[in-house]
């Protein structure tokens, strides 16, 4: 035992080292400190909406809900930074690699479990997609959780009934369905698996104990979906198993512009295709699936050979040597690491070992689940979607696999029949054909969409020469991009240039038609330049045009409050927050509307909305602490400015503020020390200087009058 503790101790220790070294070279890229692109945005919205609103969702999610629900606790733990949500992630699948070779060595040799483990600590991709903001992180691990359980039912009895076995399958199981609900294409495999399972398991069976198994199985695997399912069917009145869109994704998979992987990109293309259905008076979920189900099956009676040579090409292209990009995953944002280009071992290697060490394995009883889990995702991926971030769930299993056939072809090759190595050696030169010989198809528009990913990262993290630098090179390709002269237009906002924006933006109005995104900006632009009334119109266009967008109706309200509208802006802030609770600009907004209403406490319920969701956000402090002013409570109101002047120091007005009320609450010479703070943080600012006169005057009079 203490040789494996050892073995598994080392190679978990190389895994967090890998991931360590990725992390702390793709820290400095401002990428990794935002939450930006498909899939990616809609993962930390949901999440942020979980610390907002709590567990229960008000609408039929689009994706598992329960990975979201993990990131809100990392957010809560980590202060809602991104950055340091890939980190935890990164620990974590490194940690995994203990358990990894936990289950590989209850199944076979000490050897095979150090080459399983070794290939999971330094899989390239694994590393890559564990320290992004996607589910299928969180699905492996509950993956190779399900299967060390399945290793352990092999361990812990001959008898299916065994106290021991089951329980193990039964946790086997339960995983899974935390699985089902973290991305619903695993249920390709857990269905499979809990039918099977108690069947495949050695030793003596009798009809009666499997049965039984199976239902205390499906029992496990249906109690995290359960919830789920309830869920949506109280917020829609509709029974969804999982999530939405699913025959929409189904579509996209199979209709005659497929190619196989993920070609719709965010954008007018993909809103054309979420509206379709509701032309077609397709309302609820139910009709909706059906509505896409229809063309699906007229694209196969219309073009059978091409339906069928398209699932085919999907199948080959599973197997892929690369990684075919799915959203933010592009090669060009991949290839920014240095570490990312590293010859460490990739799909090319991993994919011939493992088919190699299924030939090899077929007659084990024990490999039976590791072969089940890459055919069956094969086969869900040839029906739906591929991409490398899609197979990343085959990945356990086939590292253990391609541990077991090292082992037999390395050392055990000598008890090899003859027929047993030339299959062996025939299916391993077969997958490395499989692997190296298709050309996936390119994904449409990915040089654009690389550089507006990279632009709008360094936009948000305040680095404009970079953004500037990285459009401007993407412009010389693309000249009439749409996208790239709205973003163009974005660094030139930042920079306060407003009629050079203004111009930007109009330039990708007549490239890219009215997309609703630079209408919003035209108009806060022509707000920018006081031409009120023709940015209300703007905005008022772009409402009409995206009534489920919360910033069109946040923008809209600004323009509203700057034109002194204030009950049509509160109104405006109010329908923002009903459509995303989680518009931190629009719930602090309102809360200011609100305050000047006289209605304190509504307003201070959304300041501390605000605080759940961006505790760094000064200007909600600050409204607190004059909220904590009103009300008479002093010390409430220090304890907020100090919070908020500790975060942005360069705060001179707050200083001022907060030196009158300590010196009510603690007297002048607490002030003074707060002055000497304030002088520090804000040197030569002539307005603190004013200010500390005033909050002092008094003070110093009395000292003159004693004398």
């Amino acid at each position: 035992m203490r040789p494996d503790l050892l073995w598994a101790c080392g190679l978990t220790l190389l895994a967090l080292f890998v991931r360590l070294a990725y992390f702390a070279e793709y820290a400095q890229f401002p990428l990794s400190h935002v939450a930006l692109g498909p899939d990616i945005k809609e993962y930390d919205t949901f999440a942020r909406r979980v610390l907002a609103c709590g567990l229960g969702w008000d609408k039929l999610p689009i994706h598992g809900p329960f990975y979201p629900i993990v990131l809100s606790g990392i957010y809560r733990l980590t202060g809602l930074r991104p950055i340091a949500a890939r980190g935890v992630q990164l620990i974590v699948n490194g940690l995994a690699t203990g358990l990894l070779y936990a289950a590989c060595r209850h199944l076979w040799t000490r050897r095979t479990a150090c080459v399983a483990a070794g290939l999971w600590a330094l899989y390239k991709p694994l590393i890559y997609y564990s320290g992004e903001l996607f589910a299928e992180g969180l699905l492996v691990l509950l993956i190779v959780c399900a299967l060390f359980c399945w290793a352990r039912a092999h361990e812990s009895g001959r008898d299916v009934a065994g106290k021991w076995s089951l329980a193990w399958l039964s946790a086997a199981a339960l995983f899974l369905g935390f699985g089902a609900i973290t991305h619903a294409l695993s249920l390709a495999f857990s269905l499979p698996f809990v039918l099977g399972a108690p069947w495949l398991l050695h030793g003596r069976r009798r009809p009666r104990q499997a049965w039984a198994a199976m239902a205390a199985m499906a029992g496990a695997l249906a109690l995290p979906i359960l919830p789920v399912t309830l869920r949506n069917h109280a917020v829609s009145g509709q029974w969804v198993l999982i999530q939405a869109r699913s025959g929409l994704n189904l579509y996209i998979g199979n209709n005659p512009a497929a190619t196989g992987g993920c070609y719709v990109r965010p954008g007018e293309e993909y809103e054309k295709l979420l509206r379709w259905p509701e032309e077609e008076h397709c309302t609820t979920e139910a009709q909706k699936k059906r509505f896409w189900r229809g063309k699906v099956l007229q694209f196969v009676r219309a073009q059978p050979g091409g339906a069928l040579w398209l699932v085919s090409q999907k199948f080959i292209l599973t197997w892929n040597s690369r990684e075919l990009p799915s959203g933010p995953d592009l090669p060009g944002i991949q290839k920014l690491s240095r570490f990312m280009r590293l010859p460490l071992p990739a799909f090319a290697l991993l994919f011939p070992l493992a088919a190699a060490g299924g030939i090899l394995c077929f007659r084990d009883r024990r490999s039976l689940a590791l072969l089940l889990l890459p055919a069956t995702y094969g086969c869900a991926l040839a029906v739906f979607v591929t991409s490398g971030r899609y197979r990343l769930a085959m990945i356990p299993a086939l590292a253990i696999l391609a541990g077991r056939a090292f082992d037999i072809l390395a050392i055990e090759r000598r008890r090899l029949s003859r027929i047993r190595a030339v299959f062996a050696g025939a299916s391993l030169v077969l997958a490395l054909g499989i692997a190296l010989a298709p050309r996936p198809p390119p994904m449409p528009g990915a040089e654009v969409e690389t550089a507006l990913l990279r632009g709008e990262a360094a936009c948000a993290t305040g680095d404009l020469a970079l953004a500037e630098s990285v459009v401007q090179a993407a412009i010389e390709n693309h000249p009439d991009s749409g996208p790239l002269l709205h973003l163009r237009g974005v660094v030139a906002a930042e920079r306060g240039d407003w009629i050079r924006a203004l111009a930007l933006y109009e330039r990708a109005l007549v490239a890219c038609s009215a997309t609703t995104r630079v209408l919003i900006d035209k108009g806060v632009a022509l707000s920018q330049l006081h031409r009120g009334e023709e940015a209300r119109t703007v905005l008022r266009q772009a409402v009409s045009q995206a009534p489920g967008m919360a910033d069109a109706w946040y923008n809209l309200g600004v323009a509203n409050e700057r034109a002194q509208n204030m009950t049509e802006a509160l109104s405006n802030y109010e329908r923002a927050v009903s459509i995303d609770p989680t518009h931190v600009s629009s719930l602090l907004n309102l809360g200011l509307c609100l305050h000047q209403f006289g209605r304190l406490e509504a307003a201070e319920h959304q300041y501390n909305r605000v605080l759940s969701l961006a505790p760094r956000k000064t200007k909600a402090w600050n409204a607190l602490g004059v909220v904590a002013l009103q009300r008479g409570t002093m010390q409430e109101a220090v304890e907020c400015l100090e919070k908020s002047v500790k975060l942005l120091p360069r705060q001179p007005e707050i200083w001022a503020l907060l030196m009158r009320v300590v010196k009510d609450v603690s007297g002048p010479d607490a002030a003074a020390r707060v002055l000497e703070r304030a002088r520090a943080a804000n040197p030569q600012d002539a307005s603190l200087r004013r200010a500390a006169n005033a909050a002092f005057s008094d003070d110093r009079g009395h000292k003159e009058r004693g004398r």
